[in-house]
């Protein structure tokens, strides 16, 4: 409703908190907007005024945190389905349909200055005022934008940093509390969950070299340098916890809020440990997660299970040519997928022509086997809703050949290594 009647007014908050400003610019601006510069001659503005003298007084960071509120919150909706690459296809569709252009179209409608900028922009308000409300935004915006937030994410010195204890106020505000007490929207919990929508897409985003990057620097920015403090000490903290918590809550409603959060965490712990293969050490890690790692472990060694897993990946709206690192979000265009699989997508000719050809992982050698596994599974139907179910049912029923399973399985581990090697931009 914000977006589709009051465009302005959404336009106008998006590029109030994502304008690139400096930490001086920023403080000359709170002290300037700490001193109410009305025009009392005018008896309406005075009435105004004396109508509510207790009440609070407008600031900078309040007018911040309220326009990444509503930036959120007109979000939120759309993260799941917007499709910000596909402008020239949504166009048509939308003049066939008589409709309008699904919103928003372009990376631009969102961080009007572009990616990287606007990162850095809102980096500066988490540095200003540590809300959980900026996590819950940043989580918005990788959903929708994908693997396009990844660099200037890492570029940053002080972001993750702040992730953390922001992430560490939330957790702490809400555990050895009386939730009956308390109530099902008590500002604790929404704090929780709010910071839950961060850790529920970071795993997903990351590959191997950038996750072993996103939580170095998130336990290097952590002020007091504690090494033990970092995103991965989040989701451990959450597992003990939220358990607890659930079990003393009476009703359904805030055990199913509190549920929510303890998956996110829970996920992004087991994909970390998994991932990074960190030691399986139940006291470190705690002994849910560690046994869940293992499990997932023992999961991945069955072909069937890995190559379903590998094909998620293709999900990523990406180039996948070893070394480019150009996304759907940044170039804002649906990159052409391979004519041979119909799968695997590049931005150009050029990185095709590369990874065809490459010396180690050449695309033609899993060319038709990746196409054989979509036609014998129809993988692409079963993937959007995530039912691998369905899709080991039907390797089974087809027979679809292990070797072949594995040998993608092989050359996707193998890609995916080349990928990680380029270098990722630091900001100083």
């Amino acid at each position: 409703m914000l977006r589709l009647h009051h465009p302005e007014f959404f336009d106008t908050c998006a590029k109030f908190i994502t304008v690139p400003r400096t930490h001086e610019e920023h403080s000359s601006l709170l002290d300037e907007m700490a001193v109410c510069k009305c025009d009392m001659a005018d008896g309406r503005i005075q009435a105004l005024h004396d109508n509510d003298p207790s009440g609070p007084k407008p600031s900078y960071i309040a007018t911040g945190w309220r326009f990444a509120h509503i930036i959120d919150s007109a979000l939120r909706p759309v993260r799941e389905d917007a499709s910000l690459h596909k402008v020239e296809k949504n166009q048509r569709r939308a003049a066939r349909r008589g409709t309008s252009v699904p919103w928003p179209r372009s990376p631009l409608d969102i961080l009007p200055y572009g990616i990287d900028q606007s990162i850095a922009a809102l980096a500066e308000w988490v540095e200003i005022f540590a809300d959980s409300l900026y996590l819950s935004l940043f989580g918005t915006i990788m959903t929708l934008l994908k693997k396009a937030v990844v660099p200037p994410i890492l570029a940053s010195a002080t972001l993750l940093g702040r992730f953390v204890e922001i992430a560490e106020d939330s957790l702490f505000a809400l555990s050895g509390r009386d939730l009956d007490a308390m109530g099902g929207f008590s500002h604790a919990l929404i704090r929780t969950w709010q910071t839950s929508q961060l850790f529920k897409i970071l795993p997903h985003i990351f590959d191997e070299e950038e996750t072993r990057e996103l939580l170095k620097r998130s336990t290097e920015q952590v002020e007091d340098d504690h090494e033990s403090r970092g995103l991965m000490s989040i989701c451990v903290f959450a597992v003990t916890v939220l358990p607890d918590l659930m079990a003393a809550a009476s009703d359904e409603e805030t055990r199913g809020r509190l549920n929510d959060c303890l998956l996110s965490f829970h996920v992004a712990g087991i994909l970390w440990i998994h991932r990074l293969e960190l030691p399986h050490d139940a006291e470190k890690y705690t002994s849910r997660l560690v046994e869940a790692a293992r499990k997932q472990q023992e999961a991945e060694r069955d072909p069937v299970w890995a190559a379903y897993m590998q094909m998620l990946n293709f999900d990523h709206e990406r180039c996948w040519a070893p070394g480019c690192r150009e996304t759907f979000a940044g170039a804002q265009r649906v990159f052409a997928a391979c004519s041979g699989c119909g799968k695997v997508t590049y931005c150009s000719k050029e990185c095709l022509a590369k990874a065809w050809r490459h010396a180690d992982v050449p695309h033609r050698a899993v060319c038709k086997k990746i196409k054989y596994i979509l036609g014998e599974t129809t993988a692409e139907e079963q993937l959007g809703s995530n039912a691998f179910v369905s899709f080991r049912i039907m390797c089974a029923v087809r027979q679809v050949e292990r070797a072949v399973l594995q040998d993608f399985c092989d050359h996707m581990a193998k890609l995916k290594k080349y990928m990680s090697l380029v270098p990722i931009k630091r900001e100083e």
